[in-house]
């Protein structure tokens, strides 16, 4: 069975469609798991990026 069985719809403008999919995207993660960690209130950082990563 699926851990989570509660599904939320929401509405969303344009530009807060595109900052979701961007900072989502910097961080790593799927629009989904953003969300549920913003709810949680964690602070989420972007990843390093390959130039970072490699020194």
């Amino acid at each position: 069975m699926r851990k989570r069985n509660i599904k939320k719809q929401i509405w969303l403008d344009t530009k807060e469609d595109e900052l979701l999919k961007r900072k989502s995207k910097e961080a790593g993660l799927t629009e989904a798991e953003f969300i549920r960690s913003l709810i949680k209130g964690y602070r989420i950082k972007a990843q390093p990026t390959e130039k970072i990563k490699f020194f």
